[in-house]
């Protein structure tokens, strides 16, 4: 966050509208298109998932645009739900990577307790709501909420369409717990 209001969005000095930091969506890209693709390499690695054509380390090339464009997704739909609910920045970079680690270890167990998709789910769950119960803001909470529903609707579309598949899935080609890891 910096003292314009986020990441990628910010108000023009002059406009007094919204406008959009390109260099800095860029790099919200490119983090997230090498940390994403790295976490997605977790499912590979411990066999969570396949890729119908993969090119480099059981990854599909496609992996790194697709985790880009989430990381992007995600700064922009928080920096207009927090305009929405009329909230300002109150990220640290301490957040960030406190967060960010949470993210790898939510990652890390679902590889390792793929096994249990019910108690993945639960430990998800729980988190969840201790993380509610410490931070209430609304645009956090509806934030955390599309994330969910619109990453597991994009894990079904590609589980659907043959971009890759859960080796063990439990409903509609896709685990319990992956709304619970978004």
């Amino acid at each position: 966050a910096d003292d314009r209001g986020s990441i990628g969005i910010h108000r023009g000095e002059n406009r007094g509208r919204m406008g959009v930091n390109v260099g800095r969506l860029a790099g919200v890209w490119l983090v997230s298109a090498v940390v994403g693709t790295l976490l997605d390499r977790i499912h590979t690695y411990f066999g969570v998932l396949r890729y119908a054509h993969p090119c480099f380390c059981e990854e599909s090339c496609w992996t790194p645009v697709v985790m880009g464009g989430a990381g992007v997704a995600l700064v922009l739909t928080h920096g207009l739900l927090r305009r929405v609910f009329h909230q300002p920045a109150a990220g640290t970079t301490r957040a960030v990577v406190v967060q960010g680690f949470d993210f790898a270890t939510a990652y890390l167990a679902s590889g390792i307790f793929q096994a249990t998709p019910l108690g993945l789910l639960t430990a998800y769950g729980v988190v969840a709501v201790f993380r509610v119960l410490q931070d209430r803001r609304p645009a956090r909470i509806a934030t955390v909420v599309a994330t969910m529903v619109v990453g597991v609707a994009a894990e079904l579309l590609l589980t659907h369409i043959g971009f890759l598949e859960y080796v063990h899935p439990d409903i509609c080609g896709v685990t319990y717990w992956i709304g619970g890891l978004y």
